[in-house]
């Protein structure tokens, strides 16, 4: 997928980026508020909540409880908050992305806000959150990839 027209595609590099940014300021800031922070600082200490480094045990736990508000939000929110990732990447990037590479680079850039929140207790590391967030890139990855096969090869031409 490569889009050709300059145009466009630095229109779509600057709505990646203001993504990225926002996503990255929901993710993190929320926590930055004096009051969150401290909540969540004590929630950690107190053993109320703790990073979760044991592969599906979150979403095993949400799939049992999928009626809940919560279970339903955590779930649709780690993977569709990564699909625009997955759907602008390989249309921005010089040299094409294939779904293994869009996959990795998201899961690393997931990685990376995981981590930030384990180290400055942000927010709670959770193994699922990396699982779920890189789901939503590949399904993100597959839309641009039907979208482009749709919509790739036409152009529009002006009337006169």
């Amino acid at each position: 997928m490569e889009i050709q027209n300059k145009r466009t595609k630095r229109i779509l590099t600057a709505v990646f980026i203001v993504y990225v940014v926002l996503l990255l300021g929901v993710v993190t800031l929320r926590f930055l508020y004096p009051a969150k922070l401290n909540q969540m600082t004590e929630a950690l200490a107190a053993g109320e909540v703790a990073p979760n480094f044991e592969i599906f045990k979150t979403i095993r736990a949400q799939w049992a409880d999928l009626g809940s508000g919560y279970a339903n939000w955590n779930i649709l929110a780690n993977t569709v908050c990564f699909m625009p990732f997955g759907f602008l990447l390989p249309l921005i990037t010089k040299k094409p992305c294939n779904l293994l590479v869009t996959g990795f680079i998201g899961l690393l850039f997931s990685g990376l806000i995981e981590t930030s929140q384990l180290v400055f207790n942000i927010g709670v590391f959770d193994i699922d959150d990396l699982i779920l967030n890189t789901a939503g890139v590949v399904i993100g990855y597959i839309a641009a990839r039907v979208c482009y096969a749709i919509f790739g090869g036409r152009t529009v031409k002006k009337k006169r």
